[in-house]
């Protein structure tokens, strides 16, 4: 009897530490700030053996990303440059890349036929920089469906993310939710005229991989409503020699119909 009276009070004690027990990643969640704007995602499939390629990714898209560019907000754009494997250096080639390559191409095939092309959102813009200009600034100026808000924790050169969307709106498909890495200043090959090829070419914004090793990230609902607000996370290794400073993190909501992104519905980043 008096065995049972000692051990009640550790057994309450036990049941109060562990009833008290604080969620430490719900608390990181709880960090969040989700932001309200509409932000764009740019994509930039490019080619080491196309001179234009050099062209789009230095005047255009890099100038985009840094605002430099008249007429685009660069504080509401998101992008990453993509290799798929056609190319004569396949040092930044990844499968994700040729997966997005398949996704663009409707006809099935491992290649467009003709480089460089540039979307905003799921639209191929392919050279036409005046409608991706346009483009741009219209998905920025339209009210969102939802919100996204990232943080991170390092320890070396691991790295975790945590992600939280809120949905302002219904959306009665699938959805989706990518955390990309993103590597700036990529040393690698670029054919800059004709006849001059650069193997010391400084590449920006290239993509390295997603958090969750799925092309188009993981399903977070097979429909949701206004109100609706969803955690993630994801984690990476930094790649060998990786400078932190040159490191981007983007998280991109894709709505899903029939098995495939048709729409972005939003995006943002962390460095």
């Amino acid at each position: 009897m008096k065995r049972q009276y000692f051990l009640l009070p550790i057994f309450l004690l036990v049941c109060i530490l562990y009833g008290c027990k604080v969620d430490n990643t719900q608390k990181v969640y709880d960090t969040i700030t989700v932001s309200k704007e509409s932000h764009s995602f740019i994509l930039l499939f490019a080619d080491q053996g196309n001179y234009y390629s050099d062209d789009a990714q230095d005047t255009v898209f890099n100038k985009a990303l840094a605002g430099t560019m008249s007429g685009v907000n660069s504080g509401k754009l998101e992008g990453m440059v993509l290799f798929p494997n056609n190319f004569f250096d396949t040092t930044l080639f990844t499968s994700t890349a040729q997966s997005f390559l398949h996704l663009f191409d409707k006809y099935g095939n491992n290649s467009f036929t003709g480089y460089p092309s540039v979307f905003e959102g799921m639209s191929n813009h392919k050279t036409n920089y005046n409608s991706w200009k346009f483009s741009i600034d219209s998905t920025q100026k339209t009210s969102p469906v939802c919100g996204i808000g990232l943080v991170k924790q390092e320890f070396g050169s691991n790295i975790n993310i945590y992600a939280k969307v809120n949905f302002y709106d219904s959306v009665n498909d699938s959805i989706n939710v990518a955390i990309y890495l993103v590597e700036k200043k990529v040393t690698g090959m670029q054919r800059i005229t004709p006849s001059d090829t650069s193997y010391t070419y400084i590449h920006q914004h290239v993509f390295s991989s997603e958090a969750n090793k799925s092309d188009f990230g993981s399903n977070i609902a097979a429909s949701t409503y206004s109100g609706a607000s969803y955690n993630l996370s994801g984690s990476f290794v930094l790649p060998p020699n990786s400078d932190k400073s040159n490191v981007e993190y983007l998280a991109v909501v894709y709505q899903y119909h029939n098995n495939q992104p048709i729409k972005v519905l939003n995006c943002t980043s962390l460095k």
